[in-house]
């Protein structure tokens, strides 16, 4: 199946935007991903690099820090065509709004979209400019990412709920616009099913997905890929008593306990000269595992509803982006054992299709049946809400 994609550009009047120096008010970019009519992507082909039209070259140059990985980036294929026809049938679909990691494009987990929108979905990708590397703009114009974010402390939480706050409020006003994009857009008027919008967040923008669907009820499923939640409001909204009734699935890597995270801290710096400024980071990292640990124990405390928390072995936190990909990364390999990116991404593709399914179009315990009973990958692991893998 081929697959469309549209850009637009949207302005929230009830919110100024606070990184540039200017009065405008916030501006949101997306990505609109659906099914594309066939006969008119017929004989033609379609880039990665096209998803940074029309200023490409940009994104080959960020990319690419080689003559042979230019020469790759510029092959790199995909099934998503730019501004495709919709596929002309009267059908209605599910939506789910992604939130990228902090500095990472909109677009770059192109192989769960993909999927998502083979399977019968609409996929929109929200992005965050100032904080994101680079934003192309449908008119060419790039948005680089604010200096003060691109250095700042990793431990500056008031700047990371800042962040966090005002994507989860972008996400909350997207579900607003969809109403009007269901009835205007020309391209996907009467498409949206709009009681059916799952969630999907990297890294930065699991913790806004997790905010937003913590207070908007509209949210039926969410998916937390990478879901380190120590900068969020998890543990405010325990220690008030809150619950959520939404199902969560919680994707992590292979260091999802805080043993796990312990070791991998060490290993980052085993190789430092200076031990004793070594030993300064490994703590400072192993003091924000312990808060992810917490926040992990809170999430699973906080949703009153069906919960799933996995890991894959042997993958790192980028995995789940398409970063390796673009860096013609074969394999991933951690802990003494290595997983191939092909697996990887068909793993984490697969059980978060199940997982909407179950959840977006009612498929009866399609993901519950496979995590519990039919799951063949040997690297994908149900775990608890300390992060260690069911007995």
């Amino acid at each position: 199946m081929k697959i469309g994609r549209v850009v637009r550009v949207i302005k929230d009047n009830s919110r100024k935007e606070i990184f540039n120096c200017t009065d405008e008010n916030r501006t949101l970019i997306m990505s609109i991903f659906y099914l594309a009519d066939e006969a008119c992507c017929k004989g033609s082909s379609a880039l990665y690099k096209d998803l940074y039209e029309p200023n490409a070259e940009r994104f080959v140059q960020e990319s690419a820090k080689s003559d042979e990985l230019k020469q790759y980036i510029n092959e790199l294929s995909t099934n998503i065509f730019i501004n495709a026809p919709i596929k002309n049938v009267n059908d209605k679909y599910p939506v789910v709004i992604y939130s990228p990691g902090f500095s990472c494009d909109r677009d770059s987990t192109v192989f769960i979209i993909e999927k998502l929108v083979e399977h019968g979905y609409i996929v929109i990708t929200l992005g965050s400019p100032y904080e994101t590397d680079f934003t192309i703009m449908p008119n060419g114009e790039v948005v680089e990412m604010l200096e003060e974010l691109s250095n700042f402390s990793s431990n500056s939480k008031d700047i990371w709920r800042e962040l966090i706050d005002i994507r989860k409020k972008d996400i909350l006003f997207l579900m607003d616009y969809l109403e009007y994009i269901d009835k205007n857009d020309e391209l996907l008027e009467n498409k949206l099913l709009l009681n059916k919008i799952g969630l999907i967040g990297f890294s930065l923008g699991s913790q806004a997905c997790f905010e937003a669907a913590a207070d908007d009820e509209r949210v039926k499923a969410v998916v937390l890929l990478e879901g380190c939640l120590h900068h969020s409001t998890v543990l405010e909204r325990v220690n008030r008593g809150q619950k959520s009734k939404t199902p969560h699935m919680l994707f992590k890597r292979h260091a999802s306990s805080q043993s796990l995270r312990e070791e991998e801290c060490h290993s980052w710096y085993k190789d430092l000269e200076d031990r004793d400024l070594a030993e300064e980071l490994i703590k400072e990292q192993i003091e924000i595992a312990s808060e992810i640990s917490k926040t992990q124990k809170a999430l699973y405390e906080f949703i009153d509803a069906y919960k799933s928390f996995v890991k894959i072995e042997n993958t790192k936190h980028m995995t789940f982006c398409d970063i390796p990909i673009l860096s013609n990364q074969q394999y991933e390999e951690c802990f003494g054992g290595k997983i191939s990116l092909k697996i990887a991404y068909e793993i984490i593709s697969t059980a978060t299709l199940k997982f909407l399914n179950e959840f977006l179009y009612n498929s009866i315990n399609e993901y519950k049946n496979f995590i519990k009973y039919e799951n063949t990958y040997s690297k994908l692991k149900e775990i608890n809400a300390d992060g260690e893998i069911k007995e």
